[in-house]
């Protein structure tokens, strides 16, 4: 007798079926009938077993015959693939919704795991703000900004006369901070503007960025972030601060998947530095932290009554028109543009008002030079900006601090 084994979750009519319709290749319904007994351990005729199998078939081929001469057959087809383009509409959005949310997940997740070692500095000790009780606010006071561009910290590297590591930024911030100290006493400043231009990390946006890295990125974002909010933290115990943080820039970009430059823009880590930066400084309140939207690649500041718009600058095509491209973007009046990511110092007017010219900043890099730099036979020193805003005649003040 044949060997024939039921299969799993087979019914006992798709089995008999099946059996029967095999019936040539036994031969005999007897032998149909002893293999259905011993599977379904019954003890039926084989005329019963037959008689089922032709009325299976009967069936079977009436129901074809109705639709095959069915009027509505076409009409059903025609729903049935409807329907299915509706389930690919779905699916494709489901693949997009999907998408945003394993980014934002991704985010979230790499910021609440450094956000467990978050503690808040302690509050350094106050002293009194020059002019804190009389200031005189007339029209000619100015308001300063300090400019931060393109720290890259993270990088480790030695060329010529250049050197630089994460002792190096450390000691950059500790002169950074004796010489604001002593700008702010000689000006009298009682509130002072910092603005961070972006790339704050080396990152990982280029194979050679893992042959200069001295860190892991994660361990030096940790690591920058404090020592930004421990500088403001000490400066703020003279004078009152307003930090603002670019949440964009090109090193500090993810591109993950072989991701093209600005392709997943938003998976940027600037936006955990300057969350982490508030975090930490939470219990100052001297200290005004400011980041832009999420999906906003530039900051907004107004110093003495001028708009002046912040980015790292990545995305601008042409430095000398951006100011106009940006006003038109925005459909409104940019006063100042202040810029990062050239690693060099550029004033370029673009207009004049009636007191006042239209400018955009080019900020130097906190790091200065750096291999590609050598490779393309130019140096720079590594550098910070103030700039000095008037309510009157705008930007009149420019002072440049050399760190290294």
């Amino acid at each position: 007798m044949v060997e024939i084994r039921r299969m799993p979750n087979e019914s006992d009519e798709s089995l008999i079926y099946r059996v029967c319709s095999m019936k040539d290749s036994f031969g005999t319904w007897s032998e149909v009938r002893d293999i259905l007994n011993k599977l379904l351990d019954k003890d039926y005729s084989e005329s019963k077993y037959r008689k089922w199998y032709k009325v299976y078939q009967a069936g079977l081929e009436e129901g074809l015959k109705k639709i095959q001469s069915d009027s509505d057959y076409s009409d059903l087809d025609d729903k049935l693939n409807a329907l299915k383009k509706e389930r690919k509409k779905i699916q494709a959005l489901n693949v997009e919704r999907n998408k945003y949310d394993r980014e934002e997940a991704r985010r979230e997740l790499f910021y609440e795991q450094i956000a467990e070692n978050i503690i808040s500095l302690p509050l350094v000790s106050f002293g009194q703000i020059s002019n804190e009780e009389n200031v005189d606010h007339h029209n000619f006071e100015e308001e300063y900004v300090l400019c931060l561009a393109d720290i890259h910290a993270g990088a480790k590297f030695k060329e010529s006369y250049d050197e630089y590591s994460m002792e190096i930024v450390q000691e950059r911030f500790l002169y950074l901070l004796d010489e604001m100290s002593y700008f702010i006493k000689d000006k009298g400043i009682n509130h002072l503007h910092v603005l961070e231009l972006g790339d704050t990390v080396q990152g990982l946006i280029h194979l050679n960025d893992l042959r200069i890295n001295d860190s892991s990125m994660v361990r030096t974002i940790v690591e920058i972030s404090r020592l930004i909010a421990e500088f403001l933290n000490q400066l703020s115990s003279i004078t009152k601060i307003t930090y603002y943080h670019c949440g964009r820039a090109n090193h500090t970009q993810i591109r993950a998947f072989n991701a093209k430059a600005n392709e997943l823009a938003e998976e940027d880590v600037e936006y955990i530095i300057g969350h982490y930066i508030q975090d930490l400084l939470q219990n100052n309140g001297r200290v005004e932290v400011i980041l832009p939207d999420t999906n906003q690649s530039y900051i907004k500041l107004n110093v003495k009554a001028n708009d002046i718009y912040a980015m790292h600058g990545h995305q601008l095509k042409n430095t000398d028109k951006a100011i106009d491209d940006i006003s038109n973007y925005l459909a409104e009046t940019v006063d100042y543009l202040i810029i990062g990511h050239e690693h060099c110092s550029k004033e370029i007017t673009a207009n004049a008002y009636s007191t006042f010219d239209r400018e955009i900043l080019v900020c130097p890099s906190f790091i200065g030079s750096d291999p590609y730099s050598h490779s393309i036979l130019k140096r720079t020193h590594g550098a910070v900006k103030i700039f000095g805003f008037n309510e009157v005649y705008g930007h009149n003040e420019t002072y440049k601090l050399i760190l290294d």
